[in-house]
């Protein structure tokens, strides 16, 4: 070819490049499928963990309660049952200071909707854990009754936490 025929060729110009934005519909899709199964792992998480917690829960509370009815020991249910119930709230709302004794701790409990203790049987939370003769003063009976209120709660409760 002569360039005396007229044709000049010009050089080959690639198009410009495809802009990103916005995504095709497939990328749409797999966005959403992403979103769908993070947020189904996410929830199955919190329901292992709540119902997790609550079997843990019911399972020392039932160990605490044969312990009572096989050795009579009413010192040692009530430590116990103070250390649950500071597990607990540790784990559930981890603003309350169960490190502290007295009154204000089960007003924390009571505050925060965890466990509400009859008044009638708050000392076995406030005074036996830490002495024995107001332990064994108490029957077991009421032990036994501040048990089955806690394990009540328990069931009742959603124990997922704030944490």
């Amino acid at each position: 070819m002569n360039q005396n025929d007229g044709l000049l060729l010009k050089d080959i110009h690639l198009p410009e490049a495809v802009f990103w934005w916005p995504p095709a519909v497939g990328w749409w899709f797999l966005i959403a499928l992403f979103l769908l199964v993070l947020t189904a792992t996410i929830l199955h998480y919190l329901f292992r963990r709540k119902r997790r917690m609550r079997q843990h829960l019911l399972s020392e509370i039932n160990q605490i309660k044969l312990s009572l009815e096989l050795t009579g020991d009413t010192h040692q249910c009530a430590r116990s049952l103070s250390k649950l119930l500071k597990q607990l709230a540790l784990h559930v709302c981890p603003a309350i200071r169960p490190a502290s004794t007295g009154g204000s701790w089960l007003i924390d409990l009571k505050t925060n909707e965890l466990i509400n203790v009859p008044q009638h049987l708050e000392f076995i939370l406030l005074e036996a854990p830490y002495s024995k003769t107001i332990a064994n003063s108490a029957k077991p009976d009421r032990y036994l009754e501040l048990i089955s209120t806690i394990n009540k709660q328990v069931l009742s409760k959603d124990m997922s936490g704030a944490s």
